[in-house]
Formats: C-alpha cells, structure tokens, sequence
C-alpha cells in the first residue's frame, strides 16, 4: 500500500508535464488560436516614432509622374538681382532645375518666348493660370482658345489651374464644374499638359469641398508661404501640421507637389533677420520629404523678395535664398541629393510601379512588441478583423490594438525595420 501511495505523486506529476508539453505544442501549430498574455499596465502601450509605411504593388503613374525620386523646381521671374534668369539660378545653386514657374492670367497673351527658352534649356514649363478678374473669374469663353495656345507647343508642361480655390467668388460646385471644363478642353487641344489641383496650407483643412475629382486632376499641390509675421504677430512655425493633413488626406488620389514654396528670412516689420531659422526649416524639409513623404514628387522653390515687388508696399518678407550666401550654400547642398531630379520623366506615364503610402495612424510598443490599431486595418487596409484575431488583441484606453508581426504573418506580409530613420515598411 505504501509503494502505491508513492507512485500517485509520481503519476499525477506526469500527467501535469504531459499535459504543459501538449499545450505548447498546440500553440505553436495553431498559432492564432491561442490568447497571448501582455503586461496588464495601461501605461505599458506607448506611441513610438516610427512612420510605417504600406507598398502598392500596382500603381499608376499619373501624367509625368517620376517612378522615384522628386523634381526641383523654382520661380526667379521677380528676382531682378539674378536677371530673372533660369541659368543663373541654375548657376548658383549649381544644380538643374526640372521645372520653371511662370503666372498668367486666363486670357492673357501665351508666353511664347518664355516657353521656348524652357525647351531650349530642357526644363519643363510650370504655368500657373490665373482668373482674368476677381470679380468675373469663370468664363468659359476663355478656355478653348487658351488650351489651343499651350498646345501649339507639344511638349511637356504642367498648368496649375485657379490655385487656392476658396479665394474665389461662388460655390465650390461653380469652382469644380469650370476645372472640369478646363480640363475637358486642355484634353481636346493641348493633352501634353498635366493639370494641377493645388489649395493654400491655411485653408488646406476645408479644401476637400473644393477638389474637382480624380479624373480631371493629374497632381495635386500644397502652396506653403511662411513670413514671419502675420496680422502684427510673430508666427510660430508648426508647418507640419498642414503638410501632413495634405498628405494624409491626398497621397492616395495622385502625385503630390509642394507647388509654391517660399520661407522668409528677412521681415520689415521688426527689421529682423532670421537666417539661422530659414536655414533650419528649409533643411528639414528638403531632408525630410524623401525619408517620410515618398508620394512628393516636385518641390517647387519661390526666390524672390516680396518686399520689393508687392504691389502698393504690402510685402513684407524676403524670401529670396540667393539673396544671402549661407541660405544659398544650405539650399544647393540639400538639392544636390541624388533624390531631385533635374529633368521631368515623359516616358513612364500609364505604366505600373510599385509605390509607397503613409500610414496617418501612430504606431505602438509594448511588451518589445510594435502594435497598430483597428482603425489603420479597416480603414487604411481595408481588412476585415477575422474572430480569432480576438484572443491576441489588447485593450488599452478604450482602443483596440494588434501585434504588428503576428498579424503580418498571417496576412503573408513581409516586415522591414529602418532603425536609423524609424520607419516601418510592409510589402503585401
């Protein structure tokens, strides 16, 4: 009796091992249908730095859109200091520009000369195209003959059409069916222009109401001013915040373009020169926009001094980079990345490439793990959350999140990880 009750401990110990070998057995071959365990602390999830980034293996490249890399662009034709003068500019900043900025109004006299110095210099013609009166600014009448003159010249142009759409008179159903109709007539007579939806970073929250569709815009552009002051106060810089609700909102629709881009280093209101500060800004987006924002493919530089040449002395800021030597070293540096291109790509229209969209949602850790939320799935990848994917998500201040590797691992997705530049890439 006794050399029984001696083999019950031993025998219900087997048992307990048997058992704990079968249940890791188990998880490991069904994998998902086992609930993991993660520390039970609210403030265990926190938001990382890092950017995660999603592949579309099968894009369309809109009208000159380049597969990689970002076109340089620039308007010099109010800098009377450089003679207006595309090569000079290119001179000093020792660096081809893809894209020279002209402005006319709808109506007005084609730039034929200009247009033909652009070819001959092998850069591609950026107009923008204005109303012909603030008080009568749509009007149809306008539009054929005008599309008929830029197609005299079949090459390569791109026509920002009525930029900053809230500053007109009327709705924004009247502002989007006269695009409409300018981009039916340029399609008729001058189809080797690539039209350009561009809005104001004030106003950039309520454009939406604005947007014309995606079967008549070929880019889509943000024009960015920063003076230093605005309505008697000094501004404080957050340009940010207005980048990334443009990208945000339109990296799935087309190809986006810092469209008009100036930062001031010189302000009449306080006589102040803030250099180091223009430095820093400029720096940061010529560096950052191939690192976080692929789907900006032009970045078009505005050089010139508005004090000099506002009408009736309303200008108030310097925004000319080769006005002062340090802006002008720092701006040919940041250009000279093999990033910008020096001329606009016309071959690779229509075809299929792989391109890479940001995710707007934050990414998280806890536990060494990276998580992201069931918003990012449903809305950004559109993915139903199957039941199972329940017993490994976690609750933290009323969101619902999801191991990153374990659910791209069941999608058969595969993981990239750039420590030096925190970005997260996944390919489907």
């Amino acid at each position: 009796m006794k050399e029984l009750l001696l083999l019950i401990p031993i025998f219900l110990c087997s048992i307990v091992i048997g058992c704990k070998q079968n249940v890791e057995i188990s998880k490991a071959e069904t994998d998902f249908k086992q609930p993991i365990e993660y520390s039970s602390s609210e403030h265990a999830m926190k938001k990382t730095e890092y950017t995660l980034m999603i592949a579309n293996p099968d894009y369309t490249l809109s009208l000159y859109e380049p597969k990689e890399g970002c076109y340089t662009g620039a308007y010099v034709l109010s800098n009377k200091k450089i003679q207006f003068n595309m090569e000079q500019f290119d001179e000093m900043t020792e660096k081809e520009h893809s894209i020279y900025i002209y402005n006319l109004r709808l109506g007005e006299s084609f730039p034929v000369e200009w247009v033909l110095e652009c070819i001959s210099h092998l850069k591609t013609p950026h107009i923008i195209l204005h109303p012909p009166n603030d008080e009568l600014p749509y009007q149809d009448f306008l539009l054929d003959r005008t599309a008929k003159e830029f197609g005299e010249f079949y090459t390569p142009m791109f026509v920002q059409f009525y930029p900053n759409p809230q500053q007109y008179k009327g709705n924004p159903e009247e502002y989007k069916q006269f695009f409409s109709k300018a981009k039916a007539a340029f399609n008729t007579y001058a189809s080797n222009t690539a039209f350009v939806w561009s809005i104001d970073s004030k106003s950039v929250y309520d454009s939406s109401i604005f947007y014309p569709g995606d079967e008549v815009v070929d880019w889509i552009g943000l024009n960015l001013y920063m003076p230093i002051y605005e309505n008697g106060e000094k501004i404080k810089r957050n340009q940010w915040s207005s980048i990334d609700f443009f990208y945000y909102m339109y990296q799935h629709r087309k190809p986006l373009m810092l469209s008009q881009l100036a930062v001031s280093h010189y302000s009449n209101q306080d006589h102040g020169y803030y250099i180091q500060q223009a430095v820093d800004t400029i720096t940061e987006l010529y560096t950052i926009v191939p690192i976080r924002y692929p789907r900006i493919k032009a970045v078009h530089y505005m050089d010139f001094n508005n004090i000099e040449v506002a009408p009736n002395q309303k200008g108030n800021d310097n925004f000319s980079i080769t006005d002062h030597s340090i802006l002008l070293n720092m701006y040919r540096n940041l250009i000279h990345h093999t990033h910008y291109l020096d001329m606009v790509e016309i071959g690779e229209t229509g075809s299929r490439d792989e391109e890479w969209f940001v995710s707007a949602y934050d990414v998280y850790e806890k536990d060494k793990q990276f998580f992201i939320c069931k918003q990012m799935l449903e809305y950004e990848w559109k993915i139903p959350i199957p039941p199972e994917w329940e017993l490994f998500q976690i609750n933290s201040r009323g969101e619902v999140y999801y191991p990153l590797e374990k659910i791209s691992s069941y999608l058969k997705f595969s993981i990239k990880i750039d420590e030096n530049q925190k970005i997260i890439q996944i390919k489907k």
